[in-house]
Order: structure tokens, then C-alpha cells, then sequence
């Protein structure tokens, strides 16, 4: 999957003020986006990371013109009932628009209507895809690292192998010997059990197979 990229106009404006009458008639898409988004601005300066909380963008400083790149929506995760689903971490679970729950969930379940022969194959083809920055990494894209989107990468591995049947003491001995050889927690708390892996990844996958099980988050 491809990263959600718009290429807009955009003005910056003081938090809480309007864009000019005559800009906002000229460009009534830039100030229509969704109420929360990650993007980012490249100039001489380097990358600018805002966060925006208001339906337009907000800034420090009045700037006319120019143009920004919207890259992949951050969205909360939230369940069927519409309650916000809580993180190992302890925050609030956020994924990217690009990459969301149901297709985790789509993507596992599809391998139940495989013949065994080729089931193993499928599954070794998928499993590669939540490497390191390949397409189903869901904390990583285009190179960077997005620290909002943590918890959310060991959730969806969960969702996905709920899905697809798996025992969960499987994908997590998977993801161990993956970590231990490729992963660098630092000084982050391991678990006892699967002690390549952070106590969160445990719990957040542990946390996926409860949201597919329970009927919490299924497909679309």
C-alpha cells in the first residue's frame, strides 16, 4: 500500500485566527482538512513535524502561498462500539489511514480459504511484509520513524494472526527470534516469557487476538 500524499495550498495562520477572506475563497480546500493529521513541511530549513489540532493549520507566523505535502492521516483506533482501544503503553492506540485494522484483519483471514499446500508459503510471504520498514510495518514508512504509531505495529501483527488461526504462542516466539536479531530495545523493560521482545509488544499483540476474538475490530 502506498502513503496517503495530497499536495495542497497552505497558509500559516496564528492558532486560532482565519486565513484571509480572499485566500480562504481562492483555496477552499486547504482549509477544509480533517480535524487531526501528521504533516510535514520540506524547505531550506529542513522537515517541520506539526501535529494539527484545528480544522486548519496553525503556526506562529502569517506566511501566503506555498504548498505542503499531507502524508498518511493519523487516525485513533477505536472498537465497533466506538470506544478508544488502550495501548501497551498505556495511551491510546493511533494508526495511519494507509494501513488500517480491516485490512489487518482482511489479510489474515483470507488464508483460511487457502489449500495447506500453499498455505505456509502465503503465510512466509506475508510474515516478510512486517519487517522493518517493508509495506505492513506500520511504525515506519518512507524511512522514517513515527513514534505515535508503536503500539499500533504490534496490534495489527496481532489482528493479523488472530485471523489467519494462529496460535499466539506462535507469532510471538516468530517475533522473538525476529528481535533478537534485529531489534534494539535499549534499556526498555523485556518480557519474561519471550525476552527479546518489550512487555508492550507482548501486550499489544496479546491485545490484537482479544479485539479479533472478541469481535471488537473484524473486517470491513
Amino acid at each position: 500500500m502506498t502513503a496517503e500524499v495530497l499536495r495542497l495550498p497552505f497558509v500559516f495562520i496564528p492558532d486560532g485566527a482565519e486565513a484571509p477572506a480572499a485566500w480562504r475563497a481562492a483555496h477552499p480546500d486547504a482549509i477544509s482538512l480533517p480535524a487531526r493529521l501528521v504533516w510535514r513541511r520540506r524547505d531550506a530549513a529542513g522537515v517541520h513535524i506539526q501535529t494539527v489540532q484545528d480544522r486548519r493549520p496553525g503556526a506562529r507566523q502569517l506566511s501566503e502561498g506555498g504548498l505542503v505535502t499531507l502524508r498518511r492521516l493519523t487516525r485513533p483506533l477505536v472498537d465497533r462500539e466506538g470506544q478508544p482501544v488502550i495501548g501497551g503503553s498505556g495511551r491510546p492506540v493511533e494508526f495511519p489511514s494507509t494501513l488500517p485494522p480491516t485490512f489487518f484483519v482482511e489479510q489474515g483471514e483470507r488464508l483460511r480459504n487457502l489449500a495447506p499446500e500453499v498455505l505456509l508459503t502465503q503465510l512466509a510471504m506475508d510474515l516478510v511484509k512486517f519487517r522493518h520498514f517493508r509495506p505492513w510495518d506500520a511504525q515506519r514508512m518512507d524511512g522514517e520513524f513515527f513514534d505515535e504509531w508503536v503500539d499500533y505495529a504490534t496490534v495489527a501483527i496481532g489482528l493479523y494472526a488472530a485471523a489467519a488461526g494462529m496460535p499466539l504462542d506462535g507469532i510471538l516466539r516468530i517475533q522473538d527470534e525476529y528481535a533478537r536479531w534485529f531489534s534494539d530495545f535499549k534499556d526498555a523493560k523485556r518480557d519474561p516469557v519471550y525476552r527479546h521482545l518489550r512487555v508492550d509488544n507482548v501486550r499489544n499483540t496479546r491485545l490484537g487476538y482479544e479485539l479479533y476474538h472478541s469481535g471488537r475490530i473484524g473486517p470491513q
